[in-house]
């Protein structure tokens, strides 16, 4: 009997423990390639900058930050990838047929830290998905 209380705290305890790891905030890792969408200015490992266009091209993981409060830069993914957007305001609102977020290629696994906004030009959808692809 004795042997089956340990027993069941030991599996308490471990369930316990993994659902405060569940609950901890993300973390930056050395992996993760992090771009701040308001400064970026070239491209880097993973992705290109031209115009206002960031477009990522890798795997990633991908950490999209923001500086500054919005920005008329957006994102397109010509890949599968893992982006997770951490209080990013892009508004393209005043562009015509622009996005500010394009998925044209591949999965996306995508997350979403704190407020983010995605405003995008006439006849565009905030978040856009092709057919072809998916999140």
């Amino acid at each position: 009997m004795k042997k089956k209380n340990k027993l069941l705290a030991l599996f308490t305890a471990i369930f316990m423990a993994a659902g405060l790891f569940s609950a901890m905030p993300m973390t930056v890792s050395a992996a993760d390639i992090t771009i701040d969408i308001s400064t970026v200015s070239s491209g880097g490992t993973g992705y290109t900058f031209a115009g206002s266009t960031l477009t990522l091209t890798g795997a990633g993981p991908y950490i999209i930050t923001q500086s500054v409060a919005t920005t008329t830069n957006h994102i397109v993914v010509n890949a599968s990838a893992d982006v997770t957007l951490n209080g990013v305001n892009i508004d393209v609102s005043t562009i015509t047929f622009v996005c500010a977020f394009d998925i044209t290629t591949g999965s996306v696994d995508l997350k979403f830290i704190g407020d983010n906004k995605l405003k995008s030009g006439f006849n565009c959808p905030g978040l856009n998905v092709k057919e072809s692809s998916k999140i």
